[in-house]
């Protein structure tokens, strides 16, 4: 299971349930102001260790973090993310099926 991010419904609640018992589950919330939508962040064990001297799920929270300011406000037609690589960085859906994610 590769990690994914995925918009919460309006009452905050998961919209997608991807995960295995392993998984780590993270909420990131809109860093804007007045702004309530948030996103689930699940990633495995695939995704825990270091790339050169970052831990790459502190990559993930913090491309994610940046990944919902850049996006507000949010539209109901967004979709979810899946984890690219500390490269790539977070892809919507339609980029990870392009590179065979």
């Amino acid at each position: 299971m590769g990690a994914s991010l995925d918009r919460n419904g309006p009452d905050g609640k998961r919209r997608v349930f991807l995960d295995s018992p392993n998984s780590e589950i993270e909420i990131v919330a809109c860093s804007t102001d007045d702004c309530f939508v948030s996103y689930t962040l699940v990633y495995g064990q695939n995704e825990i260790g270091m790339e050169g001297k970052e831990n790459v799920v502190e990559i993930m929270r913090r491309k994610a973090r940046e990944l919902v300011a850049i996006t507000h406000p949010h539209t109901d037609s967004e979709g979810g993310y899946t984890w690219g690589g500390t490269r790539r960085g977070w892809l919507n859906k339609e980029a990870a099926r392009a590179a065979g994610l």
